[in-house]
């Protein structure tokens, strides 16, 4: 994962939630061939530059961050 704000243990962490959660796909995964953590599909297109910060952070794609924050 590439947040550097988060210790080896939380990394850890978040990519163990994150395989159960999404069907064993991890936000390192997600990032390495950018595409969503959530729905597998790509992730290369957003609506604006907030949009790609939140893939940053949740590795969610256009369509999910849309259905998930409304």
């Amino acid at each position: 994962m590439s947040n550097k704000n988060q210790t080896p243990e939380m990394q850890r962490v978040t990519a163990e939630t994150a395989k159960k959660a999404f069907d064993g796909n991890t936000p390192a995964k997600a990032e390495a061939t950018k595409t969503c953590v959530r729905c597998s599909g790509p992730a290369t297109e957003f609506k604006d530059e907030i949009s790609k910060r939140e893939y940053a952070i949740t590795r969610f794609c256009q369509e999910c961050q849309d259905g998930y924050f409304g």
